[in-house]
Formats: structure tokens, sequence, C-alpha cells
């Protein structure tokens, strides 16, 4: 079966987890939408085209308000999510950090710059991003 291409947005949010959290990362994506934010959900499946894949998945990131990545034990060091949040830093877009579970040991340095939020913060961290949602960018025609 083909898969569908990444829309390029605008979304609120761009949701990052691992293939293994597919479960906790369709939660949150719903319960975000309940609330009325648009949002993108991205796995590491997505980058298994390698270049060709990267060009669709930075337009959505770059189509996004805000990143939202689900850190959990198997996903913290995962290459995909090191990509996501060095776009979203150069683009300058929110970055908050889901950790989900109690095995994450410290966080490394370079995720304790970012808001983290536990899995039960999550109507906080909508209204986080609804607080601080900026108009969706042009999209180029």
């Amino acid at each position: 079966m083909k898969k569908q291409p990444l829309s390029a947005g605008p979304f609120d949010v761009f949701l990052s987890h691992g293939v293994q959290d597919k479960a906790l990362a369709t939660l949150v994506k719903q319960r975000m939408e309940d609330f009325g934010l648009s949002v993108i959900l991205i796995s590491p499946i997505d980058w298994q085209g390698g270049l060709e894949a990267a060009g669709p998945i930075r337009q959505a990131l770059h189509g996004s308000g805000a990143l939202v990545a689900l850190l959990t034990s198997s996903y913290k060091d995962a290459p995909s999510l090191l990509v996501e949040l060095g776009a979203a830093w150069q683009s300058k877009l929110p970055v908050h950090l889901v950790v989900a579970g109690d095995d994450l040991g410290e966080l490394p340095l370079f995720l304790r710059r970012f808001r983290v939020w536990s899995p039960d913060q999550i109507s906080d961290l909508i209204a986080a991003i609804r607080r601080h949602k900026k108009p969706a960018p042009a999209q180029p025609a």
C-alpha cells in the first residue's frame, strides 16, 4: 500500500514520536484536536524515505506553529528527533517535550533547554500553545 504524502500545513503542532509510541501519540493528537488545534503526526517511519522524505517533513515542520515531541526511553536519542529539534530551533519554533515513562533517567543537557510536560499536563500544554499561537505562515503557491 502506498503511503499518503505529508501535507505542508499550516499546522498548529508538529507532533514527533517514536514508532513504538504510536498509541500515545494518537491519543495526544486527538486531545489537541478536540481543543481546536491542527496537528500533523510525524513518526520515524516517515523518515525511511531518506532525503526524499526529508523535504516534505521539513515543509510540514516549517508550516507548523510549535513542535511537540513525545519523549520515551526509546525515542530520546533517536536521530529523527535530533533533526526535528534542530530544524525547529533554527526556525525559532516553540519546542515542548512530553516526557512519558519513568525510565528516561536524566534528560540530556541539550533537551533541558525546552519546556517539559508530563502526559498528565496535556491540557496545560494545549493552553500554552494556544496562548502563543501565531497566525499560520503563508504557504507558497
